[in-house]
């Protein structure tokens, strides 16, 4: 399947992914789920006529035995590369249903499009409904941690601070829990991969969004080795965008590979330009995606 998944890209293999897909199949991309081998197949050769064939560089798997994450850095013939994430489920040889996230800070640079070109270029949004929205924001709710949807063995507690850094800004735990040499790829447009960054990251991130939760969606843990971790998650909160607030849904996927029992490499990948056309927004998600 991961292999399936990278020639689509490398080699345009619509038939050999194809094959993999169930009837139900569903894959979304850009906040827009296409459903069935044919609206799926459509979104493909939209995908490759706007993405034309790459050379992988680099790439990350993990599975679990029924959920799986794959990370692939792409590289175009101008030199440009973009990070690619899938998450998706898969009955033995046959995929459920994909999540795919693009880091749209270098997918812009990579199709050589500004912003409001590429936010046109993207599907309309799927509905949101309510129940999306606000689900453990009473303080007396219980919080999930990681731990609580996966099996993290020896990892339990790095895993679960590094959530705590997220979900309640507990920043003295970056010093203890990442490797000093960490490698942090953040999803803007920053060149500088280290702690310091990205606690600058989520330090912006706190200032520009309002009445914040961070929700945790599905934690694949590798297993033949579990030092590899991939979680799916998402950001509710209020947004000011020119003096109306917004609020918003931003989900997330992040790959951590832990040496020692510290993280020694971390990849985040947001699609802002999806978030940016869902909610008719601009200069706000532009600022963020640019690490300021």
């Amino acid at each position: 399947m991961f292999n399936a998944l990278i020639n689509l890209y490398t080699q345009g293999d619509i038939a050999g992914l194809q094959a993999k897909l169930l009837h139900s199949s569903s894959w979304q991309q850009h906040n827009f789920t296409a459903y069935g081998s044919s609206q799926i197949s459509r979104l493909w050769m939209q995908n490759l006529n706007e993405f034309g064939f790459s050379e992988l560089i680099a790439s990350e798997q993990i599975d679990d035995g029924q959920f799986s994450a794959l990370l692939c850095l792409f590289k175009n013939n101008n030199d440009k590369v973009v990070r690619v994430a899938f998450n998706f489920e898969h009955k033995q040889e046959f995929i459920k249903r994909v999540t795919c996230t693009l880091d749209s800070s270098s997918y812009a640079e990579y199709l050589q499009l500004e912003d409001e070109e590429l936010v046109n270029t993207l599907p309309t949004a799927d509905p949101l409904v309510i129940t999306q929205f606000d689900h453990q924001l009473h303080p007396q709710s219980y919080h999930a941690n990681p731990s609580d949807l996966a099996n993290l063995a020896s990892n339990k507690k790095l895993i679960d601070s590094w959530w705590s850094i997220w979900q309640s800004h507990n920043f003295p735990l970056i010093k203890v829990i990442y490797s000093e040499d960490a490698n942090i790829n953040l999803p803007t447009h920053s060149t500088k991969n280290n702690t310091s960054e990205l606690t600058r990251f989520i330090l912006s991130l706190g200032q520009s969004l309002n009445r914040s939760y961070s929700q945790l969606e599905r934690v694949t843990v590798d297993k033949d080795n579990a030092d590899k971790i991939a979680i799916c998650w998402q950001i509710d909160a209020d947004i000011n965008e020119a003096g109306t607030i917004h609020r918003i849904k931003l989900p997330i996927q992040t790959f951590i590979t832990i040496e020692n029992s510290l993280i020694l490499n971390e990849e985040i990948v947001i699609d802002w330009h999806a978030a940016m056309k869902r909610f008719n927004l601009n200069e706000s998600l532009i600022k963020l995606s640019n690490g300021c």
